[in-house]
């Protein structure tokens, strides 16, 4: 009898799943969920057995005549009401009955919820055969076992169950009758088949050696099931859907890892450069590789959890792992089926990255992450230190799991050794580079996140629909920064600095302001486009310099112009030698390659920058090509004979090219009046100078 339920528990199971795929589902779901209900009430168990109990009693037993029996039940039916009548307890009886009705109700909505929820998460997997078989397996199990449940309390419910696949098992196909045969073969299983079966004939053959099931000359117009227990090697294993997951070495990085500015031929994210905390994250690893874990890497927002938990997971798992990369939102109770039948010798990894995305109200991660350490596997996981303090202490599930992890923290704050591996590592990639300049009060790992992500917003808001007003005032923050102005500027020098005319920008008080609120607030929770100080003089803004690493980066960011440089001198006037020292250096750097294409502009300010330098010797040489470019030939000389006595060698070759312009067309002249040497002096000079000189002229 055991073995038959369990077989009608497995017939109903399946049917019911495979109706849930079809049309027939509106007329299924009705009645499983009343089934359903009365395993979670006992109502279906508890009225049966009732019911028997009373027949026992009208068959006489104990020795008492059915009239007997009768009357005297009768009897005390009438003693009991008179007694209910007096102690008013007809109306408490009345609102029990009427909670039960509610409660029923109750239990009847949650099944049908239920139902409800796995059929939509069999829909939404169509298509991806692995996910739905691995979805029906876990459906089909859950229903199997509150049906045996059901069962085992009331048999009699069988026959509920029996109609129910009779009447619905044959719509799961589409088809409108079911033919199951066996012809052959020995079967070391049970076997079960069930359906709405008419006109079935079944041969027996009496030399079967084995037990069998005889429907001999039997005719069959309901559900059949036939429990077969024979003996034969056992099929061959089937491919569980674990043994599909991915390959670690055929993986790059996982979903959680912030992607990296490229702009040439640099891999996706630059080369790792080794933590402090890598061998102790290695040995945990090993441990739940070798029996089953949770792993969790917590730290602050962008402490660098999610790459760190990757690498050391490349360095410790061979490459013939199979991981299964869980995003947020992936319905982890499917997991534990899909590692049914796994290869024994394969290893499997779950990776959860940021777990407090998965975890939910009722605790059911925790119990699936728990059958799944169970089951020998490695759960990695990365969460934030907030979240952590959230979901890890108390007496939730989810805090009893977490207590019971193999932890790793993490901090954005890199020790001097990470540090010194990081400058060793900056001539493999130029963001090391940058951050090893630029990344200021931020870590690493901070910087290299944030930086694509402050830029994109940046360049986002120049659209005409944008901040176009912030995009300025944030393009003469990064000028500046570039410019070697690193010290934050209050909001009247910014004011200043955009009425230049590289910006041309007029903003009044209150629109700054609302400018200024916008580009200093913080970016994932880090910094923000401008980083906003409080000085003595109040608040002042600078730009973040992984802002100003990722612009100089990009393609097409014009170089400051000549009178830029004239405006972020006088603003690092106000700074002290320091830094004006160093916008001056900066500023000479820049310019001197326009300046001695002749940009007319740039030696001007080239000459003021020399002057503010105390380079007295350039800024003659750069005041003499400036004369000669305006033919303003005596000044020209003067400033290059005071250049060239002052040692400056550019200088001298300056002064050296005039004079020998100005012999040439003296020579000429002479040559036009007849002088024969003059003409061949000319011919010789003109054979050793370049052509066209474009430094001095005449």
């Amino acid at each position: 009898m055991e073995a038959e339920l369990a077989a009608l528990a497995a017939a109903g199971s399946s049917a019911v799943v495979q109706a849930m795929a079809t049309d027939a589902w509106a007329g299924v779901r009705e009645r499983v969920a009343r089934i359903l209900a009365a395993t979670e009430s006992g109502a279906g168990g508890e009225g049966r057995a009732g019911g028997q109990g009373r027949a026992d009693d009208e068959s006489g037993e104990g020795g008492e005549s059915p009239a007997d029996g009768k009357e005297r039940a009768e009897g005390e039916d009438r003693a009991d009401e008179g007694r209910r009548a007096e102690e008013g307890r007809p109306a408490e009886e009345g609102r029990h009955a009427e909670d039960e009705g509610r409660a029923d109700e109750e239990r009847l909505a949650a099944g049908a919820a239920e139902l409800d929820l796995a059929r939509e998460k069999l829909l939404a997997a169509d298509g991806m055969d692995m996910v739905t078989e691995a979805i029906e397996t876990h459906t089909e199990a859950e229903l199997r076992a509150r049906l045996r449940r059901l069962l085992a309390a009331d048999p009699g419910a069988a026959a509920e169950l029996r109609d129910l696949i009779a009447e619905f098992a044959p719509l799961a196909d589409g088809s409108p009758a079911v033919t199951n045969t066996i012809t052959g073969g020995t079967f070391d299983a049970p076997v079960v088949q069930a359906g709405t079966i008419h006109s079935l004939t079944l041969h027996h053959t009496p030399e079967a050696a084995k037990d069998h099931i005889d429907f001999r000359e039997s005719t069959f117009n309901g559900t059949a099931i036939g429990v077969q227990h024979v003996h034969a090697a056992p099929p061959e294993r089937s491919l569980a859907v674990a043994d599909g997951w991915p390959l670690l070495g055929a993986l790059r990085l996982p979903p959680g890892v912030r992607p990296a500015r490229r702009l040439g031929d640099e891999t996706d994210q630059p080369p790792y450069v080794p933590r402090d905390c890598d061998p102790a994250l290695d040995r945990l690893l090993a441990e739940a590789l070798r029996s089953g874990g949770l792993v969790v890497v917590t730290g602050e927002p962008l402490a660098g959890k999610t790459r760190t938990a990757w690498e050391g997971l490349k360095r410790a798992a061979a490459d013939g792992t199979r991981v299964c990369v869980a995003h947020e939102g992936t319905d982890l109770g499917s997991l534990p089926g899909a590692l049914q039948g796994r290869d024994p010798e394969g290893t499997h990894v779950v990776w959860l990255d940021d777990l407090a995305g998965h975890l939910d109200e009722q605790g059911r991660t925790a119990g699936v992450v728990s059958r799944l350490t169970h089951e020998g596997v490695l759960v990695l996981a990365t969460m934030r230190d907030e979240a952590y303090a959230t979901h890890g202490f108390g007496d939730h599930p989810h805090a009893r799991l977490l207590r019971g992890a193999r932890k790793l923290e993490l901090t954005c704050r890199w020790s001097g050794p990470e540090l010194e591996r990081l400058a060793e590592a900056q001539a493999r990639d130029p963001r090391l580079e940058d951050a090893v300049r630029w990344r200021e009060e931020l870590g690493v790992t901070q910087f290299l996140a944030v930086g694509p992500e402050l830029g994109e917003e940046w360049r986002w808001a120049r659209r005409p629909d944008g901040r176009p007003w912030g995009y300025e005032l944030v393009r003469a923050a990064i000028d500046a920064a570039r410019c070697g102005l690193r010290r934050p500027l209050a909001a009247p020098e910014w004011r200043m600095l955009l009425v230049g005319a590289e910006y041309g920008v007029l903003l009044e008080d209150e629109r700054l302001s609302e400018e200024l609120s916008w580009a200093g607030r913080p970016r994932l929770g880090v910094t923000g486009l401008l980083v906003p100080e409080e000085g003595e003089g109040g608040r002042a803004w600078r730009a973040s310099g992984a802002l100003v690493a990722d612009a100089l980066r990009s393609p097409g960011f014009p170089p400051p112009g000549p009178y830029l440089w004239r405006n972020m001198t006088a603003l690092a006037q106000r700074a002290g030698a320091a830094e004006l020292g160093a916008v001056v250096a900066a500023g000479r750097a820049a310019l001197r390659a326009p300046a001695a294409a002749g940009d007319a502009d740039a030696r001007k300010v080239i000459t003021d920058l020399a002057d503010l330098a105390g380079d007295e010797a350039d800024a003659d040489r750069w005041r003499g090509l400036h004369f000669n470019a305006v033919g303003d030939r005596e000044k020209a000389f003067h400033f290059l004979e005071r250049a060239a006595s002052a040692g400056h060698p550019e200088g001298r070759l300056d002064l050296a090219a005039l004079h020998l312009v100005r012999a040439e067309h003296w020579l000429a002249e002479a040559a036009e009046d007849g002088s024969p040497a003059a003409a061949a002096t000319l011919a010789a000079l003109r054979e050793a100078l370049p052509p066209n000189p474009d430094t001095v002229k005449e």
